[in-house]
């Protein structure tokens, strides 16, 4: 699998599997827990080394984005968010209410339009823009702050 982001071309380089559980049966293990395993044992079987970062607010996750590459990040999923305007945007109303979490890659920041980017994990069908949304930076800071977290791979190639 192959998208774009702030370094060129994202590849997806191993198939990680982790045993799935229903959140919550064990305590401490839910989505992201599940995809830092996955994620995990597919860059291990890839050749690569690795270590995690993890971010809870905005900037740095910005910054990460604009210099580095992807980040997971497990938000808040509001109900309007599950249907992305004509444009592909997810928006936040005042009234909105909180449908659950959802975990999400973003794999880009454009900082002329104020927007983070990234694929659904429901699909190429899911939406106008073939799987793809855009959050604008204000949402995307308010998901953060509502115990949101980002969190990403370091690599280190071992051969």
């Amino acid at each position: 699998s192959e998208g774009t982001g702030s370094m060129g071309r994202v590849f997806v380089v191993g198939v990680g599997m982790t045993k799935f559980e229903k959140p919550g049966r064990r305590e401490g293990w839910d989505y992201p827990q599940m995809a830092k395993e996955s994620g995990t044992k597919a860059l291990q079987d890839a050749g690569y080394a690795m270590g995690y970062a993890f971010a809870w607010d905005a900037p740095t996750v910005l910054d990460w984005l604009a210099g580095h590459g992807p980040g997971v990040n497990g938000v808040n999923w509001y109900e309007a968010m599950f249907s992305p305007d004509a444009q592909g945007y997810l928006r936040i109303d005042p009234i909105a209410r909180v449908a659950g979490g959802h975990c999400v890659c973003l794999d880009w920041y454009d900082a002329k339009r104020g927007t983070v980017d990234g694929p659904n994990s429901w699909g190429a069908s899911w939406g106008p823009k073939k799987g793809r949304f855009k959050l604008p930076v204000e949402h995307f800071s308010r998901l953060l702050a509502e115990d949101g977290e980002c969190c990403t791979a370091i690599e280190v190639r071992r051969i």
